[in-house]
């Protein structure tokens, strides 16, 4: 049997189209954990051999069912479709609630026999789906992970407004065992649109899993090694890394190419750049005290020692006329508590004085009749009557 590459996980999608299916030898396989199986289409439609297979499909991390979705008409729409899904799921498979990763696909794609002859929009696969997680979530069940099986032949670059994890399809050639038919996680099919790449890639409608199918088709996800890492993939959860990975990461940050101005350089080298000028401020043989990390007095302090300002004169930069940090905010505080100290003592000359002149008013006689005796003679003297 041909080696699977590393970090993949598997499955086959199913319909009663596929025959002679062994379930048990499928979950025998180590690393085959999502299978999914057709379900509805349209509305009213079930697949006749749902029924009897869903049982079959609880053992798996990631079984779900799928919905091949029509275009609006008269009959159909999105919403009374994603009902009718919801419905028959719980019908059929109500242990699906209560999984702990129940997988609902929408297939969204264009047949022969749609009225209108057309594919759904991609709004109409998005308000599906909107719905799809409305009428679960009524039903109660457990999170679910809502897929969107959408060719990049049908919908091109538009497949990006969708609002779900994109299942893409790209074909090998041939048939045969669904390891070797595996175009390996670098392929170019993983990412029919940069920057936009696949969470499950169908790679063939021909393959074989030894001992439980033959001729049905192959998905494979790549990045994940585990049934609980597919879980975590497909329900948005975050994955951790392994120490390889973390390591990788590091390298390519250190790598990293930047532009500082003066030429191209790399993270590692800006970095030891701005290590060597942190050391240069430091005072002299009291770098980093031992690997404990550097002392922010000592930093602040060859700071102000160390970087020059221009001086203010007449209220200007004179960038001719340079001055030591240190000094120049040593001079700011001294001219600052000068003017406080002359504001402090004009604020107390001038209360003294409302003092004294509060006195003297208050010595200026009120109150009770006044008398005043006139002397000397008016002229000319008034007319008497």
């Amino acid at each position: 049997m041909t080696a699977a590459p590393v970090g993949t996980v598997y499955g086959p999608d199913l319909s009663n189209h596929n025959d002679n299916i062994d379930f048990a030898a499928l979950d025998g396989l180590s690393d085959v954990h999502i299978v999914t199986h057709k379900i509805t289409e349209g509305i009213g439609w079930t697949d006749p051999d749902v029924t009897s297979r869903a049982p079959a499909l609880r053992r798996f991390a990631a079984p779900g069912f799928y919905h091949v979705l029509w275009p609006n008409n008269s009959q159909d729409n999105p919403q009374n479709q994603a009902k009718w899904f919801v419905d028959e799921v719980v019908r059929v498979a109500r242990w699906m609630l209560t999984h702990p990763c129940p997988v609902l696909q929408g297939d969204f794609e264009i047949f022969s026999n749609f009225t209108p002859y057309r594919a759904p929009t991609i709004s109409e696969c998005n308000s599906w789906m909107s719905w799809v997680a409305h009428y679960w979530t009524l039903a109660g069940g457990n999170p679910p992970a809502i897929l969107a099986y959408a060719p990049h032949w049908v919908y091109g670059s538009a497949v990006t407004g969708l609002r779900a994890l994109w299942w893409a399809s790209s074909y090998v050639s041939g048939s045969g065992n669904y390891h070797s038919l595996y175009p390996g996680n670098g392929s170019t099919r993983w990412e029919q649109i940069p920057g936009h790449p696949a969470a499950v890639l169908q790679y063939t409608d021909a393959a074989s899993y030894p001992g439980a199918a033959s001729g049905v088709d192959g998905n494979g996800v790549r990045g994940v090694s585990t049934a609980a890492d597919l879980q975590a993939l497909l329900l948005g959860g975050d994955m951790p890394l392994t120490n390889a990975e973390i390591q990788a990461v590091a390298d390519r940050v250190w790598a990293k190419a930047l532009s500082d101005g003066g030429g191209a350089t790399t993270a590692g080298d800006r970095l030891r750049r701005v290590s060597n000028r942190v050391f240069a401020l430091l005072p002299a043989g009291n770098a980093d005290a031992g690997g404990l990390g550097v002392d922010r007095n000592e930093l602040f302090e060859a700071l102000l020692d160390s970087v020059t300002v221009p001086r203010i004169v007449n209220g200007v930069p004179d960038s001719t006329n340079e001055a030591v940090l240190g000094n120049e905010l040593a001079y700011i505080d001294n001219r600052v508590a000068d003017t406080q100290k002359q504001l402090t003592d004009a604020v107390t000359n001038i209360t003294a004085a409302l003092d004294a002149l509060s006195r003297q008013i208050a010595a200026i006689p009120t109150g009770g009749p006044t008398s005043f005796t006139m002397t000397g003679t008016l002229t000319p003297e008034p007319t008497q009557p």
